[in-house]
């Protein structure tokens, strides 16, 4: 009993469940059908012993049926509560619901609209709810003829005779029913106690084996417990690493679209910075070739060289023949004017075309310095006295070689002309070779500048942009 306190089950709670579950399992029907048989087996003086429960184990019919419920319903009306318990186990309709009054008439093959349903209908609103059994049994004595019989012929002296005869025989069947009766009390009262033990002795097999059941269970439900705290703990270690599994990835693709948004911008200065060197190459290879413009300075000097030594040869040929005649010297002095003129006139139409061509390549190179301002590239190459702009010098220079033309076209002046022009040229030898000088590094620094800007990588770039 401790036990049971200790598990919160007093004596009568678990009295009552053990009913409960021993009525629920049929063994309280088997123990009744059990006494109701041996005690009608002493009643009736029979020899036969043995226990028999229900042996009506299969399903009875629709007829059937309705025949027990009429009987259970007439069991009710009356109020025959032990008999209405022993009838119930015994007709084994514990399982199956009583039926009604309307259910019962359609078994029987009565019709609705009969007269005969319509009486027995008038007679339970008459009579009251009574039971079925009754009121059919009513209708059906007054419906058959000749149920009133007449019993007034019988005699008084029948009747005299036949109570008394009656009576003793009655008397004497009464006192051997009491004898039996008062033996087969005795018997039962012994099998009652017999019962009682067995029935005791199941209770408490049924008690330990609850015990026992409850014993375990309780021992399954702190295992369980145990593994269910076991089972939260890891789970709660598992959402821990979870979570910073979930900071990482979250850091980790915020780094991501940082990175990618950086490598977007790179590209796009990439892009940018190929434009632009793909510019400077069109601009580049749209400047004049400077190595045409020295082809032709070397062959206008060497056209210089060749007038030089044309002239050179006429004056001395006019210093040897200067012992002739006035008239002579004049006519050849006019010769060597003539000729002067047309080497000066061709030598003008040269210094057009060279002008020309230098006025071209000074336009592509103020083009070249206002877009990418290469001046440092040209600039500190020139001397000092020409003030950074050759190509004004050199136009300077031409226009006055055309206007010493005029001064020296007399014959007296020819050698400080040759001498001049022979300067002139040299000095124009000079330009042009610092001019392609500057040029050739001009174009050494934007070739290794382009392909060092087209293989620059993101993280140089990144690495350059970092204070």
């Amino acid at each position: 009993m401790t036990t049971m306190d200790q598990n919160g089950l007093n004596g009568r709670d678990l009295r009552i469940k053990l009913f409960d579950l021993m009525k629920s399992k049929g063994i309280v029907d088997n123990v009744k059908t059990h006494l109701r048989g041996r005690l009608i087996n002493e009643l009736r003086g029979g020899v036969d012993n043995q226990i028999r429960f229900s042996s009506s184990t299969t399903q009875p019919t629709l007829l059937i049926r309705a025949l027990n419920a009429l009987i259970i319903d007439y069991f009710q009306g009356q109020r025959y509560d032990y008999t209405t318990s022993v009838f119930i186990p015994e007709a084994n309709i514990n399982d199956y619901r009583t039926m009604s009054d309307e259910e019962i008439l359609r078994l029987l093959n009565i019709s609705t609209e009969s007269s005969f349903y319509k009486k027995i209908k008038s007679n339970n609103e008459t009579n009251g709810h009574t039971s079925l059994l009754m009121t059919m049994l009513t209708c059906i004595s007054s419906w058959l003829p000749g149920s009133s019989q007449n019993n007034s012929a019988q005699t008084s002296n029948d009747l005299w005779a036949g109570s008394v005869a009656g009576s003793t025989l009655e008397t004497d069947r009464l006192k051997r029913l009491e004898d039996d009766i008062r033996k087969r009390e005795v018997t039962l009262s012994n099998t009652e106690i017999h019962v009682d033990q067995q029935v005791q002795m199941k209770l408490n097999k049924l008690r330990f084996e609850i015990e026992q059941q409850f014993t375990e269970r309780d021992k399954n439900f702190q295992l369980m417990e145990m593994r269910n705290q076991e089972e939260a703990r890891r789970l709660s270690e598992e959402r821990l690493l979870a979570e910073q599994a979930k900071t990482e990835v979250a850091s980790l693709r915020k780094h991501y679209s940082e990175a990618d948004s950086t490598i977007h911008r790179l590209q796009s200065d990439i892009k940018i910075l190929q434009n632009e060197n793909e510019i400077l190459r069109e601009k580049t290879k749209q400047i004049v070739d400077y190595q045409a413009i020295r082809e032709e300075n070397a062959v206008l000097k060497s056209q210089m060289n060749n007038i030089t030594s044309r002239s050179q040869r006429s004056h001395q040929h006019h210093h040897n023949s200067s012992s002739s005649s006035p008239r002579e010297q004049s006519t050849n002095s006019q010769g060597i004017i003539r000729e002067l003129k047309t080497v000066l006139d061709n030598q003008q139409v040269g210094q057009k075309v060279v002008n020309d061509e230098l006025i071209d390549l000074k336009t592509q190179i103020a083009l070249l310095q206002s877009s990418n301002q290469p001046e440092p590239y040209f600039n500190g190459r020139f001397p000092s006295n020409h003030g950074g702009d050759y190509l004004s010098h050199v136009i300077k220079s031409t226009s006055d070689v055309q206007l010493n033309q005029s001064r020296y076209s007399t014959s007296s002046n020819y050698n400080q002309f040759i001498e001049d022009a022979k300067l002139r040229m040299l000095e124009l030898d000079r330009e042009a070779d610092r001019v392609e000088e500057s040029y050739r590094d001009y174009q050494h620094r934007i070739m290794t500048k382009t392909p060092y800007t087209s293989n620059i990588q993101p993280t140089d770039l990144s690495q350059q942009r970092v204070p």
